[in-house]
């Protein structure tokens, strides 16, 4: 009796650790996490997304869904093109669905139950993101928990809740971590930023709170910021009471795209609830990614001056190879960071900022050698015209006395 009730304990044990230990999915070949970002989804340096599209871990998809600012037509077309339109593509293609901004009502149900079945009993991970709207889960709007979504929302709200819109600006609050040692917030100075919320939701029942905001304002108090509820086939629903964009409060999210940080803050909130490893070296992976980010806009600085000069007859020839050679060890960059190889990754990256800044000064002056041209033909071609204006003027003027005289030139009728 006694060993068949250790087995039953270490049978129970082991499903426990399975369950606790599950792994997130990634692109089985690329090994990077498969982001479909529906809603405030716009390459704006006031929002995520340009930091999501820079991460090698990162594959971004956006579905730009935003009432404010889009047409029901336009929304339905971004629908059209970028939503799976099965629930087999959406688990196949995709291993994070983030909602943030869109009209409960906008985005077609038949999705959000696809979406709900695939975090209850596969293992595609959720994060609604919505804390930044008017119609933030039960805010002004229609709300979230009418539809397919409801049942893995990990906050409950009503409508009109406190600190609701237009309030929220005045009720902002320091994130503070239930275990600073966890993984999403452990060496980042989270007490250095402020943010805010337009609802105060709280938990549900089962969820698991990892940040909560603090309590300088009463209606802030034991209010969560991160809840999360984990699904036994390695499923992740989670919920950020958070604005990470301006279309509302702009100074406070300006200021939060101008820390330090930021980047980092950002990339986690994806690995995270995506399951995919999050670096323990935080100094060294954040001087990496600044790294990357670098890279990146070095390289469309080349391509911007690259396509100026073509246009103006430059000879490039060399510059596009050289650029070829960095593409090649730029990607060997990104497979570093991807494998959290970061101190090769660094010191790639380091000859690479060097390399594209010599690329950079090579296209700028293949640019300038181009238009140097230009503007001696161009110079040439003024002065051969206004060498011409002078001899006709010359001639018209100046040699005057080479026509005869008359003494009269009106024709006088004698009849």
């Amino acid at each position: 009796m006694g060993s068949g009730v250790a087995r039953l304990f270490a049978f129970s044990l082991f499903i426990y650790l399975c369950i606790g230990l599950v792994v997130g999915r990634t692109d089985p070949e690329t090994e990077r996490v498969r982001l479909l970002h529906i809603g405030l989804a716009f390459l704006r340096p006031d929002h995520p997304d340009p930091v999501f599209l820079v991460d090698p871990k990162i594959d971004l998809t956006m579905v730009p869904v935003f009432s404010s600012v889009m047409q029901m037509a336009e929304m339905r077309r971004m629908m059209r093109l970028y939503l799976p339109r099965t629930k087999g593509e959406l688990d196949s293609r995709f291993d994070l669905v983030l909602m943030d901004g869109a009209d409960a009502l906008d985005v077609k149900d038949e999705f959000l139950r696809w979406t709900k079945e695939l975090v209850q009993d596969g293992n595609l991970s959720f994060v609604m993101a919505d804390a930044g709207s008017g119609w933030s889960f039960a805010g002004s709007g229609p709300s979230w928990y009418i539809t397919s979504i409801e049942p893995i929302l990990t906050v409950d709200d009503s409508e009109g809740r406190e600190a609701a819109w237009p309030g929220y600006t005045e009720n902002n609050y320091r994130l503070v971590p239930v275990d600073p040692e966890h993984e999403l917030f452990r060496n980042i100075p989270w007490d250095e930023m402020r943010f805010i919320a337009m609802n105060r939701p709280t938990e549900r029942p089962g969820a698991r709170v990892i940040a909560r905001m603090s309590d300088e304002n009463p209606v802030n108090r034991g209010k969560p910021v991160i809840a999360y509820w984990d699904y036994p086939n390695g499923g992740r629903s989670a919920s950020y009471i958070l604005t990470w964009q301006t279309m509302v409060g702009a100074p406070w999210i300006i200021a939060f795209y101008r820390w330090e940080w930021h980047y980092d803050v950002l990339v986690n909130m994806i690995y995270w609830p995506a399951r995919a490893p999050i670096p323990a070296d935080l100094a060294l992976v954040h001087r990496v990614r600044r790294l990357l980010s670098e890279l990146h806009y070095s390289k469309l600085l080349v391509l911007s001056v690259v396509d100026f000069a073509e246009k103006v007859g430059a000879n490039l020839g060399q510059i596009e190879r050289q650029m070829m050679g960095l593409d090649s060890a730029r990607r060997q960059t990104e497979r570093l960071y991807i494998q959290n190889r970061m101190e090769e990754c660094y010191d790639l990256s380091l000859r690479l900022k060097s390399d594209y800044g010599q690329l950079i000064d090579g296209a700028m002056r293949a640019k300038d050698r181009a238009l140097l041209w230009i503007f001696v033909v161009e110079w040439l071609v003024t002065f051969a015209a206004l060498m011409l204006a002078g001899v006709v003027l010359w001639v018209l003027m100046v040699r005057r006395g080479l026509y005869r005289e008359v003494g009269q030139t009106r024709l006088i009728w004698e009849g």
